[in-house]
């Protein structure tokens, strides 16, 4: 090979290896950086279809929107159509004054509002609770497999946050995604353990359940994610379950077990400060709009814990499941908006 040749291959190895550090470069800034705060305006439109032979009234609709508190403030706009009667109470609406609904027809709703996120280093000043140290429904923290399993993974480490983290890295990395686990309503540690697979909500649970096994305070939320640096979409809000879990003298830490990635390489998105990218709409395991059903003391139409909404719907009529929510026909408008 003569000179010249020489020359242009060490020029065209230079330019790849300089595109490609600034390729990665790019990647690992878009997935690390993280703004210090964020506003959007949320319109989100849940349709249920009545099913049945006959006709059925619906009888109230709750609805879950995020919450206020140190990290974000929420807003509701609206609800339409506008005619129905809307009562707020916390980050729950509570809708009434619908009308009967005939066999196939449907009935869309669609709830704005903004949310306003602001960046925390850690989730510092939220107190313990006594239920983030006990076992729970779905959180079986006292369970002899579980309890094994985080002896195991915790053993011979010394302090709290590396036996968070090692717990953390079993859940993210040897837990399969599994839709086919449970059903729509459960969210069971134990399930998740034993069939060594589940959804957010499972793994959720089963990293609080870890935790709580090993004497670290942990807690389950519910809540949305939003799309990275989006400044708008369509279907672009999903429901979505992650951990907060309690590290002596560093604070509450953040910790996604479902999109987690090694620590050493993009640990920084799923573990440690807070994504900015989430919404909180329920700070605990699971939704509690159940027990509201239970007071109404009417049959559940329908409920949606997995779409990109928190809403259950009741109906007067005795006959339960007559309401379906109609997952196609569901959708979520983002706009990113000025702070």
């Amino acid at each position: 090979m003569d000179k010249r040749k020489k020359v242009r291959l060490v020029l065209r190895l230079a330019i790849i290896v300089v595109f490609a550090f600034i390729g990665a470069f790019t990647a690992i800034s878009v997935c690390w950086y993280q703004p210090r705060n964020l506003a959007y305006s949320i319109d989100q439109t849940v349709v249920f279809k009545n099913a049945s032979r006959a006709p059925v009234t619906p009888h109230r609709l709750y609805i879950q929107i995020p919450v206020t508190d140190q990290r974000q403030t929420t807003e509701f706009v609206s609800l339409t159509p506008a005619k129905y009667q809307v009562h707020k109470e916390g980050n729950l609406l509570i809708v009434d004054g619908f009308d009967t609904l005939q066999p196939d027809q449907e009935l869309a709703i669609t709830y704005s509002y903004k949310v306003h996120l602001r960046s925390l280093i850690k989730w510092w000043n939220q107190a313990l609770a006594p239920s983030d140290t006990q076992p729970e429904h779905d959180i079986e923290s006292d369970n002899e497999l579980i309890r094994q399993k985080a002896v195991e993974l915790s053993k011979n480490i010394n302090s709290d946050e590396d036996k968070a983290v090692a717990l953390y890295e079993y859940v993210a990395g040897s837990i399969r995604f599994d839709t086919t686990i449970g059903d729509s309503w459960n969210r069971s540690a134990l399930d998740c353990l034993k069939a060594n697979g589940g959804v957010c909500g499972h793994k959720a649970n089963l990293l609080t359940a870890l935790c709580r096994a090993a004497g670290i305070p942990a807690r389950s939320v519910s809540g949305i994610t939003l799309p990275w640096g989006s400044k708008s979409g369509s279907n672009a809000v999903g429901s979505h379950a992650w951990n907060e879990i309690y590290v002596k003298g560093k604070g509450w830490c953040f910790a996604d077990p479902t999109l987690g990635t090694p620590i050493w390489l993009m640990g920084k998105r799923n573990w440690g400060d807070y994504d900015m990218y989430r919404v909180i709409v329920q700070p605990s395991k699971n939704l509690d709009m159940d027990v509201k059903a239970g007071e109404d003391k009417v049959g559940l139409a329908a409920c949606e814990m997995t779409g990109p909404c928190y809403v259950l719907l009741t109906v007067r009529d005795k006959s339960e499941h007559a309401l379906y929510i109609w997952g196609d026909k569901m959708r979520a408008d983002v706009k990113r908006i000025k702070e």
